[in-house]
């Protein structure tokens, strides 16, 4: 069990539970790239000897040669003329090495030799023909042929990049089918405890769609609790985000992944101030027997220190807010899922229940029945969350039967509990019977404008006359998430 330690909330007031076994990350600074080197001067550009004639090449232009008419000269000065016009025609030559592939291959082409070849065999051939000139070059080429290098044409950019990103949609209008109609509101001398569930799916990146929309949301429904999931933050990133989001809630609930930076996690946060707060109070492990190998240990202690559990005490009441484990998408965690949480969870929860009435809500990563589903039953029975191991399972632990026909429900005598638990209600099953309305969405393929969804998100409560159900819903119409809010 993680021990939590109390702090003060925003304002002073109330009370704030965080875990305590954090882990923080070390940044590294990086140093700054010098100034880039400065680019050489090209031999085209240098200069030639005075009065001597010089050639410069420049895209779609042919060579142009200046030249002079000089006076008669004498024999020295006629030597030295020849001499520097030896230069000139040297500086007119070509490094064959320097050459583009396109141009090594227009040089061969023009002498009518073989093009074939990587860039050292173009090299060789070339080289091997002889000495190749600007003016060669140039008539091999075409007349838009250049020595210096050729800019590359800029990339065009799609439509995408130059339009701007649409805006997330933070309201939706469900109408096929619509949801369910909701009971009307109690009057404000019946007591009662409104519970809202919402699996925000990255808590920071909820706030930057829309900064209001828990507060939003709190405000609509009236929560006197509001649990969330999978809130994707580290521990030493709390302070900055608890400052930010439900102000109303003087009294809340931390608990942040230490197993994994940035992943799952869960808050609580409730009007009342509970009596004991608890952060993943149950570890996960597989009952074996004697004859089950050690391979089987990799279901044990599987979910450690993940943040996936948050529980309040209340006076009447325990609200335990949880983000079951995904069984992956090619359900490399399934046996550790239906064999080490789902009883573990069971079992803590009943222990629960044997002191007072308990509302267990979050993320519960499974369809229940077909109509939790959209639609493709068959191939989505394939499919994380819809696997016949995952709802038999739900149906064993929390809804159908209870588990007092889990073999890992067992006192210490090995001895079958003689108190059999009544099951959890289905809230919204117990209120809308056969209403097909969703929790999760795909991102893909448009799922949610189609309203193609799962439900995969609870609010189950203990079945007690002190607990009796008034309105469940599901907020098809709140946006920026995946999942959607439920009580």
């Amino acid at each position: 069990m993680r021990s939590v330690t109390a702090t003060s909330a925003p304002g002073g007031t109330g009370s704030r539970f965080t875990a305590t076994d954090t882990t923080e990350e070390n940044s590294a600074a990086r140093a700054s790239p010098g100034p880039p080197p400065r680019p050489a001067r090209s031999t085209s550009e240098r200069r030639a000897p005075r009065g001597t004639s010089t050639t410069r090449m420049r895209p779609s232009t042919t060579a142009t040669t200046v030249t002079t008419s000089p006076p008669t000269r004498s024999a020295s000065e006629v030597s030295s003329s020849r001499a520097a016009s030896t230069s000139a025609d040297r500086s007119d030559l070509v490094h064959v090495e320097s050459l583009t592939v396109a141009q090594l291959k227009a040089v061969l082409r023009s002498r009518g030799a073989r093009v074939g070849g990587n860039k050292s065999e173009l090299v060789s051939r070339v080289a091997a023909g002889g000495a190749v000139t600007a003016d060669a070059l140039v008539s091999s080429a075409g007349a838009t042929t250049s020595l210096e290098p050729r800019a590359a044409p800029a990339r065009r950019r799609s439509s995408s990049h130059n339009s701007k990103k649409p805006p997330p949609v933070m309201r939706w209008e469900v109408t096929d089918p619509p949801l369910p109609p909701r009971a009307p509101p109690l009057a404000s001398d019946v007591p009662a405890l409104r519970v809202v569930s919402w699996n925000v799916n990255g808590i920071r990146a909820l706030l930057e769609k829309d900064p209001d929309v828990l507060d939003r949301v709190a405000r609509e429904e009236n929560a006197d609790v509001f649990v969330l999931q999978e809130t994707k933050i580290q521990a030493k990133q709390v302070d900055e985000i608890d400052a930010r989001v439900l102000a109303m809630y003087p009294h809340r609930i931390w608990n942040c992944s230490t197993a994994r930076l940035g992943y799952s996690g869960t808050a609580l946060f409730s009007r009342e101030a509970p009596l004991n707060a608890w952060t993943d109070p149950f570890v996960a492990t597989e009952k074996r027997s004697s004859r089950q190998t050690s391979s089987d240990e990799k279901n044990e202690c599987a979910f450690k220190h993940e943040g996936r559990v948050v529980v309040a005490e209340f006076p009447r009441v325990f609200v335990v807010g949880a983000y079951v484990p995904n069984s992956g998408a090619e359900l490399a965690r399934l046996g550790a899922r239906t064999n080490a949480w789902d009883p573990s969870a069971a079992r803590y929860l009943r222990a629960l229940e044997a002191k007072k009435p308990v509302v267990y809500c979050g993320d519960l990563n499974v369809a229940a029945r077909d109509v939790d589903v959209w639609g493709n039953h068959r191939l989505n029975a394939k499919s994380a969350g819809f696997t016949k191991e995952e709802r038999e399972a739900f149906a064993r632990h929390y809804v159908g039967g209870g588990v007092e026909n889990d073999e890992n429900v067992l006192d210490e005598n090995n001895v079958l509990d003689s108190q059999s638990p009544l099951p959890f209600v289905d809230t919204f099953r117990k209120t809308h019977p056969d209403a097909s309305a969703y929790s999760w969405f795909s991102y893909r393929g448009g799922a949610r404008r189609a309203n193609r969804g799962w439900r995969i998100d609870y609010v189950l409560a203990s079945d007690t006359p002190e607990l009796v159900v008034h309105d469940a819903y599901i907020r098809g119409d709140v946006g920026g998430s995946d999942h959607v809010p439920v009580g």
